[in-house]
């Protein structure tokens, strides 16, 4: 149901996950590109968290029916993701309906970030 179209995802989209929330349904899946290291990346320190030869985003899409998919972009912005994340889980009961703790939706991630990091802004989807 997704492929690459984005320019975030030109080396591949993979690792799809799908939720269901108000009335919805969101897929996170990762996007693969090759860094283009002539351009300026914001947030990199090369002495902290080099760049690597590839980036992985965290993407999002939404869908009414499970069979059309609208893409809207990252949803783990490069300030935070330092151009490498993967792995988005987000807590759901035993339907798969995403869960709120606390009031929000979290999303876990497997690595990337550039090591231990805690993001408190804001996301709407």
């Amino acid at each position: 149901m997704i492929y690459p179209t984005q320019d975030n995802e030109i080396l591949g989209c993979e690792d799809p996950k799908v939720y269901h929330a108000n009335g919805r349904y969101y897929m996170f899946y990762n996007g693969i590109w090759t860094i283009d290291r002539g351009e300026e990346q914001a947030g990199q320190d090369p002495d902290v968290y080099p760049l690597g030869d590839v980036g992985c985003d965290i993407n999002v899409a939404v869908s009414d029916d499970l069979i059309h998919w609208e893409k809207l972009g990252l949803a783990v912005p490069y300030e935070v993701s330092r151009f490498w994340a993967k792995g988005a889980v987000i807590p759901r009961n035993a339907q798969g309906d995403a869960v709120k703790i606390g009031g929000h939706y979290l999303m876990y991630l497997s690595e990337g970030c550039g090591g231990p990091r805690m993001w408190d802004g804001p996301r709407t989807w």
